[in-house]
């Protein structure tokens, strides 16, 4: 209900300045089609991965199918998340669900930019790092391996449509990483083993 809600007042928000601040929308809205439609900039997730390839591989205009690879992949996510919580993933590691939500918040947004990857950087890093069960020197050295190459990425691969797939593909591997680790203590607690 609080989810919905949410979405709701979010709606609500971009309909208010809308109609209260009509200038400031219509600047949001011009710099929106600039990005998508004159720099063909979809951003770096799911979504913005199959524009990309329909555009630039396919060598077609973007069109409903990298809507419907967003839409598969956000309802399989939805799904997944949905059926560990009702398995009580939530109850068996507090930490793992959290920093999932937070992830899941980010990459379900079709136009996921730098900014919005990096938000889920964070949770990412400390889902891998429980999901490892690291401490010490190892966590610093997991720290390293994948925050750094994070500021180098850019400068060593001179493709546009390259930028933030290091950080996407960091953050479905921790929630892939998460949702695993969640999926086995889950079943264990279920059936009486040791997660």
């Amino acid at each position: 209900r609080r989810s919905i809600s949410c979405g709701v007042g979010v709606a609500a928000v971009y309909w208010l300045q809308r109609l209260l601040a009509p200038d400031l929308y219509l600047g949001y809205k011009n710099a929106l089609e600039q990005q998508i439609q004159v720099q063909g900039l979809y951003g770096y997730g799911v979504f913005g991965m199959a524009a990309d390839f329909e555009q630039y591989r396919l060598h077609h205009p973007v069109s409903i199918l990298s809507y419907s690879v967003h839409a598969i992949f956000v309802a399989v996510l939805l799904s997944v998340l949905l059926w560990l919580r009702r398995r009580g993933a939530d109850a068996e590691d507090p930490s793992i669900w959290l920093g999932l939500l937070v992830m899941a918040a980010v990459v379900v947004n079709p136009r996921v930019l730098h900014y919005d990857a990096y938000l889920a950087l964070f949770p990412a890093f400390v889902v891998l790092a429980m999901t490892m069960e690291l401490d010490g020197w190892k966590l610093v050295a997991l720290m390293t391996a994948l925050f750094v190459p994070s500021l180098f990425v850019p400068y060593l691969i001179h493709s546009r449509l390259m930028y933030g797939t290091y950080e996407m593909v960091i953050i479905l591997t921790a929630m892939s990483a998460g949702m695993w680790r969640l999926w086995r203590k889950a079943t264990a607690g279920r059936n009486g083993l040791p997660a």
